[in-house]
């Protein structure tokens, strides 16, 4: 699903379904990896400050670069997770014009 760390691929090479039909549709899968890190971030906050009283500024700190990291480490996993949820509820389809110029291409290409 993906060229590289960040960068999804607007079809899928094997069935030719485009991933991401209208602008925003991706939105879902940023969602859902921001929520699943606050979720994890927001209870390990006050688990920690319950049980060692750290200084508050560097503990706010790491809860907050913990966020960051785990939204640029989780992001292809929420990614595939929104795809996955759209095939399931019927949303992702094959794009006949699509696989029409596929076809069309030499091999190779």
């Amino acid at each position: 699903m993906f060229d590289g760390l960040l960068n999804m691929r607007k079809t899928c090479d094997v069935c030719g379904v485009r991933f991401e039909r209208q602008a925003g549709e991706s939105v879902g899968g940023m969602y859902l990896n921001l929520g699943l890190a606050e979720l994890s971030a927001i209870p390990g906050f006050f688990i920690v400050d319950a049980l060692f009283d750290p200084p508050f500024i560097p503990h706010l700190l790491f809860w907050l670069a913990y966020t960051l990291v785990f939204c640029l480490l989780f992001y292809r996993h929420a990614r595939g997770l929104w795809v996955s949820i759209a095939y399931l509820t019927g949303g992702l389809q094959t794009d006949d014009d699509y696989q029409k110029a596929r076809d069309r291409q030499p091999p190779g290409r």
